[in-house]
């Protein structure tokens, strides 16, 4: 997990935490902050574990933790220039994925699953089905003020909580 600690340190990677957090603070509906990410790391790390820890390449902690921490990063461009967050967040990891020394086919299987996210459209490797999935019962719905104006809750109430 070192390089999950290199990315936790990484300046750049908290400038743009800072960056969501920033045009996030008055934002009625959840938030994108570094504990949503490490939220979806735990959750796609413990459905991966409740599987059995199924094989589908390079899959590991590691890799499960890396592409959680990734997955929004890039959730700022979708406010300052309109952009699907997905899709800038996959470009974004690519760099850090990059400068990490992670292999070619681990940047390209984490980036596929990075920009599937949002809707699990294209989501058909094991990563990013657990991406997808732990994305969404990341969310604290139980306890949102604003459960009635979310467009996501409908889609998430259907989803178990297990």
């Amino acid at each position: 997990m070192k390089r999950v600690k290199r990315l936790l340190e990484d300046a750049r990677f908290l400038e743009y935490v800072v960056k969501i957090e920033d045009r996030e603070a008055k934002r009625e509906f959840c938030s994108h902050e570094l504990q949503h990410f490490m939220d979806v790391a735990r959750i796609s790390y413990i459905l991966w574990l409740e599987q059995g820890c199924p094989q589908d390449g390079f899959l590991n902690k590691e890799i499960l933790y890396i592409t959680a921490l990734l997955h929004d990063i890039g959730r700022w461009q979708e406010y300052d220039y309109g952009y699907d967050h997905a899709i800038s967040s996959s470009k974004l990891a690519m760099q850090f994925l990059d400068e990490l020394e992670f292999k070619a086919h681990e940047i390209d299987e984490i980036v596929r699953a990075i920009a599937a996210h949002r809707k699990g459209e294209g989501a058909e490797t094991l990563l990013a089905k657990l991406l997808y999935k732990a994305d969404k019962l990341a969310r604290p719905c139980y306890k949102c003020e604003a459960i009635d104006k979310c467009y996501k809750y409908k889609v998430l109430k259907k989803l178990p909580l297990y």
